[in-house]
């Protein structure tokens, strides 16, 4: 681009010199002038100016650096020379051969004919030949440029420089041609022809390298010659390559060597080594002359203007030239390392170029072979270390060259301490640059360390080492010690020499845990697996273990070990840190001999013992030391002693329990019990606050423990059939519980004993006896029997057993020594003593408790609280029996004794109070210690309730003994009240003044509610009843309702208390109090449950029938028990209280108002009015003395109660003259009904006269009545007794009161009214006596208001549409039907109301609503009453009659409208004729073409509506409606006949039971009419389900259960619909649907029979699967052989019990083992179909499941999934694979007690779990555990099954994976261990060897009888029916034997070659030649023989049945058998024809 040029700054500037010109450009001003300028110069230096006059730029720039050198005062530096001086013309020589050298010929001189312009000219000609387009010239002036830069190098001209910095600003690619780039280039080397004594100049190449930086910065690829000139410079003087101005150039050159610089804190040569930035860095030997001083002044300062602002962009250029520039750099130097020059002339800038180059690992090689040399060189030192960090920074290959490298690096010995810390830091970063460089250190250090030549610095190298890499370091070391005991040679010593110095000289700082866990890392390198010494090498790992873990035992450990011993605790942190270590490796190195070991070698049972007490330290001291003698003696056992003194982790114990239990490893089960008993008992040994020696989680490890103690009989001798082991075990129990203190259980429990221990005795003589008999021949007696005292039954769940007395006393030895005792007391998680007092019933004496009290020392933070205060009550207990006096004749021990006793309960007592009212009480101790106290206020013992009592009292009372004492006088001197609650302070005043009182309020309460049920101490309830008024929490209603409950059963039911309670109130404060306390309770809750309840419901229905629901008059309500009620009542008998009768009155007035109506009540359960006051309350009324209760009392008696009444006893006079009256009224209103009621008149006469002796008035007219029939004289003493019974008999009459018709008012309650009139039963609780007069009542006010609405008043009072709503109310609830029936009874009063309800809505048809609710109410009185059960009565009449006419008055408008009438007539079952009317006008509006859109449910209700009423009209209505109506989605006729359909398959809902809301929901019987549904649907959809899918699919397969029926309902035309589909519908649809059913996303579940019908038919007709016929042939997706396979499982689990059937099932089991093997994915495809035929067949009995062949079929799919292993266990097989495993489960889990019958199947499901576990772990071990359960009852069940214990012991062992995984680094190098069961090793069965066999094979060696043959044939053939696996052995033999001239050998050998291929169908094509040679025998019986044999062997080798079946062709052809028929048999077989 052009650069403007604006004429105004040619002119020169104001700023300017007025006169003179400007210097030239060598020449440079000197002077101050420009020191005021120097910021602004400097920045203009860096701007290039703007283009004008040549003479301004000139003047700029000569002004900037005479500016500039003004402020440089510098100095000469002196010269620093590495070398010895030499004279001028040697170093030109040496300078011209460094040269020559230097430069490759392949750097060329620039080509480009140079074109030199003067500098000030330069940027006009650059635009000039830029505007001509003219490049060449371009090119030349640049170059031209270039060589005048050249010629003056030493002081260039700066217009010419800064001139070229500006073109490279603006125009940087100019600069790139080759041209130009050769000419720069030319500049950055060497000129030889320059004199030697010029000093160089830095300011042309730092100009050349960022003119080429320029051009190149957004360039990728960069040329060669870069790196050619940047290696020249290296080695020469490094003038550019230092220069901190062509950093950025540099840097981008070395990408080219990918090497990783050290950062510059690193680097030790710094800026001193650095030449080219200064100006030193290029002078000449010879000092320089004054005068150049000056100029290099000015050129550094041009030179520091030269420096980029930013520094350019890093990236790497050499990508595409990396080959040959690596090779370039790799001659250049070894060109230079291969010269012959004396090691103090090596260049220090070969050394940093070394440096820059260690990106390539030959220059590392070749750097690190002379580092040490060089490191050595003072002269040399600093770049040598700087080579070395750069070396082991980039050691990043881990290559055989860079192990190389480290391999030297770990050679070089270092003595001074600055370089050896320099060392350790390039040490850390070698680890750093590659992961795998820590363990090839670390292995060259020790191998170093162990060589002749040893490194000094070797440990500080590891020390560094484990520093760096604390994690992985220890496993590396480990590894490399694993390499050491592998040798030949034996390293242990040295190894173990080793190993201490290490620790010695790292200080103990390595992770001795990691170092043991790598120590025992399985390693499956080649010479591990082919390890000579394998016995060796275990033995010596482990003691190498135990070496480490006495290693780990630090000054600091043994210091706080001492000090432990002393008894002082000192440093307990590092000491418990060691035993926790040590625990930790005891566990790993447990795990290493039960599962790594194993897979090692095979060690013998000596040496496996020796090493698993060796690491646990449990073995002979001297096998510690006995090779070096370390420990020294002087610390041997203390050593021992530490490493043993160690807790015990529970994974070690079950581990060592688990080894007992393997038969692979040789622990026995006796040594791995005793081995885990001395661990244990060593562990307990330690125990201490600070410190858990054994947590056990796992119950597992009890199994363990009882599976280890289980006797095993010999395994050689059989037992007699029937005989099964008996279950035995070593005793370990403690007997008899000290706990039981009943003699009752106690005598129990020991005649049990006596009884099983006599049963045990005679089983295990019997065992032993049969033991005996196989053996000695000994008869077993029990003097005689060596088990009788060993074994016990193994029952651990059974009933508890008395053990040894030897076990006894070991168990108390035990106790003594490790306190087993305290300690189990103080366990609180679980809490054995909690539960024990807990267990034992409140009312039992517990003395082992004060034992247990009295022994804990003084400790009593120790015991839970509840022990405790059972204590403090044990105590209480005794003082009260033995008196609190000292007696005269105690002795003084017992006097001692007793004061102890007493000192400690003092003690025990002051704990208690301090738990309650100390500072640090807090809420759940209170809870604790009061709850224990108040449990027993309610219990049935008195003296339980006594002492819980004095408990609380002592307790509660603070210092209760002594303050007793001195309040006891003055307890004398208080009022009546305090003395009688003065011993019930502690509840009235102390226990609420608990800090804590808050949170046991509530509990205590509810204590103290049931307290007052049991207590029977008057004056203890009535402290209760106090309290509760005082302090029971009632914020809740619940609380408060159940607080009223219970007071008020106290008052109802305990009439005892009461009456003692009340007797003497009038002169007791007691009974006042507590009277005042039941008022405040029952008037506080009747205030709370009285509230307004307007608006809501009247009535709320519950299941509760105590309840009653109360209403005043004033429209207040309340629910509440009955009985609180009548509690209330009995109150309110009592009278006031002498206190105050506030609340006495309130609640007087609330139950009995004055001059007003009690309240009513009724049942919440029923509705029904209650009876409030029955007569027995009534009889308690009128015997108190309050009158207004008489009163109530006396209101609507019946004649027979007051009868009843008045012969009571008791009654005050008052009263009685009351009830006298009330007799008198009787006479006068019904005198007869009262004369039938008296019994006795004679009596009842004498009755009326003795009350008018007490005083009493009224009765003459009564008493006239009696004597008007009576004699003159009448014995009175013959009159009979009156009746005590206050209830009444029925009555036999009822009473009308004439009275007036009352007026009706807005508050009545018409539904209460209308209850009244028609009671819901004629025989209800509630016997009203004012029907008629209320329905007179009624009848008013409604024929007022229908005089009014006629009238046209507007002011109607509304008691129509108000009856008419109560009424509705009352019909839809659940007694809707009684009440109907109650209204058909009277019906004289209901059809009254009723037509005036209906003559109401004739005069308002406007009131829709009520219009509405009218017809609804009569639909459904009708619908009750439509019955057949109702007889028909005028009330039907006339309701069915205001049905016709309300409906004839209704018209049709349009189509929705009439719908819409219709489906409410139908609804409702009005008048036929009216349904046939609007159904007629339907279909004639239909017919008329009229349109219509209508919703589908109101189409479907018309419809159901016509079919429940077996309408004829029905077809007509579908023929016309469904073509009228419109045809959108939603409302299509296919939906609405589908819908119908579907309602058929439910049963219609019993009378009574149906909801009219719901109506249209309900289910119809469609009877006759589905044919017409079906048909129709047939019609609108022949593909059935291509409409509606989701709708029709339902129909056609939903599965629908029918209530009282066992089965699904199936509908009649289903089978029809089915056919229908399967014949009109085409592929897509039928696919469709069969994607529905097998689909495992359906949201519904479908019916069984019709899918399968539907998926068989599918599947058989011809048509569907045949193109061309319907649409589109079915085309299968699998293949034929799919085809095959399918037929091959489905005949395999066929269970028909004939002949044929049971040859099928064993061909198609051949075809499908050899299916597993020669195609397993195949079969695999059909895992889940395997799966699900498992299923349904376990839920037969055994007998029938063996009988029908399922157990063969089971057995059958178990040796096929052998077959498939290891593919079944992918991930992808897991669903299918787990079905399978769950179906065998269930097979043993039902079938677990035939177990002899299932020993095959059982033995073959363990073995192949074992698989499942090895192969896929992660998979299987959550699969056994989840069903763990089954499998542990198996095992209990079979007790010879030891591999499925040892499976389920290893079950509960966590996995690798779960451990510490530290030791493994990120690659998982053990990750074939990693998720593994640890019991891998395990199998159900040792497998066979060659050398076993070898018998067998000598005897069927050639040369043999045919005897002998026949013998050996045989005893193989019985050992493969158990193993068929043998027969491996026997291959060759069996093929020769095949061609056998004898007949039995031959046969015998076809059957068995059969059954080896059977077992192992991979060999079939093994014995195929045989075949062949047996087919064409000329031995006419061997080709008969094989034939036979045919069939078989084809369906086993199918991949070679062509040949066969040709050979046997051939054979039938041209020999004389016929082979027709084996030729047939062999082709159905292999086709499985038969299943057609």
């Amino acid at each position: 681009m052009n650069r403007a040029k604006p004429t105004a700054v040619r002119r020169p500037s104001a700023a300017a010199k007025p006169s003179g010109h400007p210097p030239p450009g060598d020449f440079i001003a000197l002077g101050s002038k420009g020191q005021a300028n120097d910021s602004k110069t400097a920045s203009t230096l860096l701007k290039p100016a703007p283009s004008g006059l040549p003479s301004e730029r000139k003047r700029e720039a000569a002004a900037a650096l005479a500016g500039a050198s003004a402020l440089t005062g510098l100095t000469k530096r002196p010269k620093l020379s590495s070398t010895p001086p030499l004279s001028a013309l040697g170093r030109l020589a040496e300078a011209a051969v460094a040269e020559k050298r230097a430069i490759s010929p392949s750097i060329k001189e620039p080509s480009v004919v140079p074109i030199e312009v003067l500098p000030p000219a330069l940027l006009d000609e650059i635009e000039a030949a830029e505007l001509e387009g003219n490049d060449d010239r371009i090119e030349g002036v640049l170059c031209g440029a270039v060589k005048q830069l050249k010629v003056t190098r030493a002081k260039p001209d700066s217009t010419l420089y800064l001139s070229l910095m500006y073109l490279a600003k603006i125009k940087p690619n100019i600069f790139a041609t080759e041209g130009v780039i050769e000419a720069l280039c030319s500049l950055l080397r060497r000129d030889a022809s320059i004199n030697f004594k010029a000093k160089g100049n830095s300011l042309v190449s730092v100009l050349a390298c960022n003119l080429l930086m320029a051009a190149y910065e957004e360039d990728e690829n960069w040329p060669e010659i870069f790196v050619k000139v940047y290696i020249e410079d290296s080695l020469g003087e490094r003038i550019w390559v230092d220069s901190p101005h062509c950093k950025t150039f540099v840097d981008n050159i070395q990408t080219a060597f990918n090497t990783r610089m050290p950062p510059k804190s690193m680097l030790l040569q710094g800026e001193a080594g650095r030449g080219g930035g200064d100006l030193s860095a290029g002078s000449s030997p010879h000092p320089a002359l004054a005068e150049e001083e000056d100029s290099q002044t000015e050129l550094l300062i041009a030179e520091e203007k030269l420096s980029p602002e930013q520094e350019g962009q890093l990236m790497p250029r050499y990508e595409d030239l990396a080959e040959s520039v690596e090779e370039y750099v790799l001659d250049m130097l070894r060109d230079q390392l291969n010269r012959r020059q004396p090691i103090d002339n090596v260049s220090r800038n070969l050394l940093r170029l070394l440096t820059s180059t260690c990106g390539y690992k030959e220059v590392r090689l070749m750097a690190v072979q002379k580092l040490e040399m060089w490191l050595q060189n003072p002269k040399l030192t600093r770049p040598a270390q700087d080579l070395l960090m750069s070396v082991c920074m980039n050691c990043s290959t881990h290559s055989t060259e860079d192990m190389d490298v480290i391999s030297h690096l770990i050679k070089i010995r270092l003595k001074p301490k600055v370089l050896l810390n320099h060392y350790m830091l390039c040490i850390r970063e070698l680890l750093n640059a590659h992961k795998d460089n820590l363990g090839t250190t670390i292995k060259f250090v020790i191998f170093n360390e162990l060589s002749n030549a040893r490194n000094p610095n070797n440990m500080q190298i590891l020390y560094t080492v484990l520093q760096h890499s604390s994690e992985l370091a220890p496993k590396f070391l480990a590894m490399v010690f694993q390499d050491l005991l592998t040798s030949k040679d034996d390293y242990l010593r040295a190894s173990r020499a080793l190993l201490r110095e290490i620790i010695k000289q790292t200080k103990h700082e390595i992770d001795f845990q990691a170092f043991c866990l790598g120590l025992m890392q399985e390693r499956k390198e080649p010479q591990y697996l082919d390890m000579e010494f394998k016995e060796r090498f275990v033995v010596h790992v482990t003691d190498v273990l135990a070496v480490s873990m006495m290693l780990g035992i630090t000054a600091q450990v043994k210091e706080a070990g001492i000090a432990w011993d002393k008894g002082e605790k000192k440093n307990l942190e590092v000491l418990r840190s060691f035993q926790n270590q040590i625990a930790a490796i005891q566990r790993d190195a447990v795990w290493w001999l039960h599962t790594v070991v194993p897979s090692i070698s095979k060690l013998a049972p000596k040496d496996y013992v020796h090493c698993l007490h060796k690491v646990l330290f449990t073995e002979q001291p001297e096998t510690y030391y006995k090779w070096d003698n370390w420990p020294p003696e002087s610390d041997r056992n203390f050593f021992l002693r530490l490493c043993s003194e160690v807790p015990i982790l529970e994974d070690t114990l079950m581990r060592i329990l688990v080894i007992g239990l393997s038969r692979e490893l040789p622990l026995g089960p006796a040594d791995a019990m005793e081995l885990a008993d001395h661990l244990v008992k060593r562990a307990a040994a330690v125990q201490a606050d600070d410190v858990e020696v054994l947590r056990v989680e796992r119950v597992q490890l009890l199994d363990a423990v009882l599976n280890l103690c289980t006797y095993h009989h010999p395994e050689n001798i059989q037992l007699p059939p029937g005989q099964a082991p008996a279950h035995l075990v070593r005793s370990h129990y403690s007997y008899p519980p000290c706990t039981l203190t009943d003699e009752e259980t106690r005598a129990e429990m020991s005649n049990r004993e006596l009884q099983i221990s006599q049963r045990e005795k005679q089983e295990i003589l019997a065992f032993e006896g049969h033991l005996a008999a196989a053996s000695t021949k000994q008869t077993i007696t029990e003097n005689s029997s060596l088990l009788l005292s060993q074994l016990t039954s193994l029952d651990p769940q059974g009933p508890p057993r008395r053990p040894p007395p030897h076990i006894l006393d070991q168990v108390k030895s035990l106790n003594q020594s490790l306190r087993l005792g305290h300690l189990l007391c103080r366990s609180r998680n679980p809490d054995f003593l909690l539960n024990i007092i807990q267990r034992q019933a409140s009312s039992q004496s517990m003395p082992w408790l004060a034992d247990l009290v009295q022994s804990s020392e003084g400790s009593l933070d120790v015991l839970p609280v509840q022990c405790l205060c059972e204590f403090l009550l044990h105590d209480a207990a005794t003082d009260a029996t033995s008196g609190g006096e000292e007696d005269e004749g105690e002795s003084k021990e017992q006097r001692a004794r007793k004061r102890q006793r007493q000192q400690k309960q003092q003690q025990l007592l002051g704990r208690l109070q301090d738990l309650l009212l100390g500072p640090k009480a807090d809420e759940q101790t209170t809870c604790e210690v009061l709850d224990y106290f108040l449990r027993r206020l309610s219990s049935s013992q008195v003296a339980s309730r006594v002492l819980a009592m004095k408990g609380l009292s002592l307790v509660l009372s603070e210092g209760s003994l002594r303050d007793g004492e001195e309040k006891e006088p003055l307890a004398e001197e208080d009022s009546g009240d305090a003395e009688t609650l003065q011993s019930y302070q502690w509840l009235l005043r102390d226990l609420p003044k608990l800090p804590l009182f808050d949170s046991v309020r509530a509990t205590t309460a509810l204590a103290l509610q049931q307290a007052i049920h049991m207590e029977t101490d008057p004056q203890t309830v009535s402290a209760y009843l106090v309290y509760l008024s005082q302090h029971t929490p009632v914020e809740e209603q619940a609380q408060h309702s159940d607080l009223a409950l219970d007071v008020a059963r106290l008052i109802v039911e305990r009439s005892t208390i009461m009456s003692h309670l009340f007797s003497k109130r009038s002169c007791s404060a007691e009974s006042d109090a507590v009277l005042a306390a039941l008022l405040s309770i029952f008037s506080r809750y009747v205030r709370r449950m009285r509230k307004s309840k307007d608006g809501e419901e009247v009535y709320s229905w519950s299941e509760s029938q105590d309840q009653v629901f109360l209403r005043w008059t004033s429209g207040e309500t309340a629910t509440m028990h009955i009985l609180v009620v009548h509690a209330m009542v009995i109150l309110l008998t009592l009278g006031p209280p002498r206190a105050g009768d506030g609340e006495f009155q309130a609640l007087l007035d609330i139950w009995f108002p004055e001059k007003k109506p009690l309240p009513t009540a009724f049942l919440v359960d029923t509705s029904e009015e209650a009876l409030l006051l029955p007569d027995w309350l009534k009889l308690r009324m009128i015997r108190s003395e309050v009158p207004r209760l008489v009163d109530a009392a006396l209101q609507d008696l019946e004649p027979q109660q007051l009868l009843l009444f008045v012969q009571s006893f008791g009654i005050p006079v008052s009263s009685m003259s009351k009830l006298l009256q009330h007799l008198d009224q009787a006479v006068a209103h019904d005198p007869q009904t009262l004369e039938q009621n008296i019994m006795d008149k004679n009596y009842m006469a004498h009755l009326v006269e003795v009350q008018h002796e007490r005083g009493a008035s009224g009765g003459q007219t009564f008493h006239s009545l009696l004597t008007a029939s009576l004699p003159p004289r009448r014995d009175s003493a013959e009159a009979p007794k009156p009746r005590s019974s206050p209830e009444p008999p029925p009555g036999q009459g009822r009473i009308w009161a004439v009275t007036q018709v009352r007026a009706l008012g807005p508050e009545d309650d018409l539904a209460s009214m209308f209850l009244q009139i028609f009671p819901l039963s004629p025989g209800s609780r509630w016997q009203s006596s004012s029907a008629r007069p209320v329905a007179l009542a009624l009848q008013q006010a409604l024929g007022q208001e229908l005089a009014l609405v006629r009238q046209g008043s507007p002011d109607v009072t509304g008691v129509s549409v108000r009856l008419l709503q109560a009424i509705a109310t009352l019909l839809n609830s659940p007694h809707g039907g009684a009440l109907v029936m109650s209204m058909q009874r009277s019906h004289f009063l209901a059809c009254p109301l009723m037509r005036q309800l209906c003559q109401y809505q004739r005069c308002v048809p406007q009131d829709t609503s009520y219009s509405s609710l009218f017809l609804k109410v009569l639909m459904q009185t009708l619908q009750w009453l439509d019955s057949p059960s109702v007889d028909g009565g005028p009330l039907q009449a006339q309701l069915k009659l205001f049905a016709a006419q309300y409906s004839a008055r209704r018209r049709i408008s349009d189509v929705r409208t009439g719908l819409l009438r219709l489906a409410e007539a139908l609804t409702f079952r009005g008048d036929v004729e009216g349904v046939s009317s609007t159904v007629r006008a339907l279909v004639t509006t239909l017919r008329s073409g009229e349109k219509c859109s209508l919703e589908p449910e109101l189409v479907s209700k018309v419809l159901r509506g016509l079919i429940e009423a077996r309408s004829p009209y029905l077809e007509e209505m579908l023929a016309a409606l469904f073509p009228a109506v419109s045809a959108s989605p939603a409302c299509r006729p296919i939906a609405v006949v589908t819908s119908l359909l579907l309602q058929d398959k439910a049963e219609p809902l019993a009378l009574g039971q149906q909801d009219t809301d719901s109506c249209s929901l309900e289910a119809v019987q469609l009877g006759p009419c589905s044919g017409l549904l079906v048909d129709w649907l047939e019609m609108l959809d022949p593909e059935v389900v291509s409409s509606c899918p989701d709708l029709q699919q339902r129909l056609l397969f939903s599965r629908n259960k029918g209530k009282g029926h066992p089965g699904p309902q199936v509908p009649s035309f289903r089978p029809y619909l089915l056919a229908l589909l399967t014949h009109q519908s085409n592929w897509s649809t039928l696919h469709q649907c069969v994607r529905v059913l097998l689909g495992k996303n359906r949201e519904q579940r479908f019916d069984p029979s019709a899918s399968l019908d539907f998926l068989w038919a599918c599947i058989h007709i011809p048509r569907i699967w045949r193109p061309g016929c319907g649409g589109p042939s079915l085309c299968c997706p699998s293949s034929q052989l799919d085809v095959l396979t399918h037929r091959f499982i489905t005949l395999l689990a066929d269970t028909s019990d004939s002949r044929a059937s049971e040859n099928r099932v064993a061909d198609a089991n051949m075809a499908c083992r050899k299916l597993a093997v020669a195609h397993p994915i195949l079969l695999l495809r059909h895992l889940p179909m395997i799966a699900a035929l498992l299923h349904g067949r376990t839920h037969l009995n055994f007998h029938e499941f063996r009988q029908q062949n399922h157990l063969t079929f089971f057995l059958h799919v178990l040796g096929v999934l052998e077959l498939l292993q290891p593919q079944v266990f992918r991930s992808e097989h897991q669903g299918a694979l787990w079905d399978c495993l769950r179906s065998f489960i269930r097979l043993l889990l039902n079938y677990r007690k035939s177990s002899r019958h299932l020993a095959p199947f059982i033995n073959k499901f363990v073995q192949f779990t074992h698989k499942y576990i090895t192969c896929n772990a992660p998979a299987a071990i959550p699969f056994l555990q989840k069903h763990s359960d089954v499998l542990h009852d198996l095992s209990f069940d079979s007790s010879d099954l030891v591999m499925l214990k040892s499976l389920l012991a290893g079950l509960s062992l966590p996995s690798r994976d779960g451990r510490a995984d530290h030791g493994l680094d990120e690659d998982g190098e053990d990750e074939s261990a990693a998720g593994s069961l640890p019991l891998v090793s395990v199998s159900l069965s040792t497998p066979l060897t060659a050398a076993e066999m070898a018998p067998y094979m000598k005897r069927l060696s050639r040369g043999q009888s045919v005897e002998d043959l026949l013998e050996v044939l045989s005893d193989v053939d019985e050992m493969s029916r158990r193993r068929p696996e043998v027969l491996g052995f026997f291959s060759t033999n069996l093929q020769r034997l095949m061609s056998s001239a004898e007949e039995a050998c031959r046969d015998l050998a076809f059957s068995l070659a059969l059954r080896a291929i059977q077992n192992s169908p991979s060999i079939a094509a093994d014995f195929l030649p045989t075949f062949m040679c047996c087919l064409g025998s000329r031995d006419l019986e061997v080709v008969q023989t094989a034939l036979r044999s045919l069939p078989e062997y084809t369906l086993l080798c199918p991949e070679h049945a062509a040949v066969l079946l040709h050979r046997a062709f051939l054979v039938g052809m041209y020999g004389q058998v016929d082979t027709s028929a084996q030729i047939s048999e062999a082709l159905r077989t292999l086709h499985m024809e038969a299943v057609v």
